[in-house]
């Protein structure tokens, strides 16, 4: 399987096989994304240059391990952020990790990633973030 998003057009492409779908985003606001999560609705939710765009998704799809754009900054093979492993009692620490992700529409921080909901491996990949710090494993 494979994915690329058309940022032009806000399509999100799916390749599986020889089969490609397209998945139209739109843009929403914070209160939709609530009503969407309230009936966990299969969503693919992505954080682009301020804005939040969301669509249906298929349950099915699996983006797990797959970054479709950018490099997850969180940890990913031998770099991680150094705030990763600040703890929660000291300054510094990252909110996301320490939360156990979810809902990038409440981190202000993140200004690129993307999220799936409601799919059998739901994922939460940063791709660019204000508060990452640079590090290795």
């Amino acid at each position: 399987m494979s994915a690329y998003l058309d940022f032009e057009e806000m399509v999100l492409y799916v390749k599986k096989g020889t089969s490609e779908r397209k998945f139209q985003l739109i843009e929403v606001n914070r209160k939709a994304l609530a009503y969407v999560r309230s009936k966990n609705i299969s969503s693919f939710i992505l954080k682009y240059n301020g804005k939040l765009y969301w669509t249906k998704f298929d349950p099915d799809i699996s983006f797990f391990a797959k970054p479709i754009f950018g490099t997850h900054l969180c940890s990913t093979g031998r770099q991680m952020c150094k705030r990763f492993s600040i703890p929660v009692t000291e300054e510094g620490y990252c909110v996301k990790t320490h939360t156990c992700s979810g809902c990038i529409e409440n981190y202000p921080g993140i200004t690129k990633g993307y999220e799936t909901i409601g799919t059998r491996y739901d994922c939460f990949v940063v791709c660019e973030c204000a508060h990452y710090l640079p590090g290795r494993t």
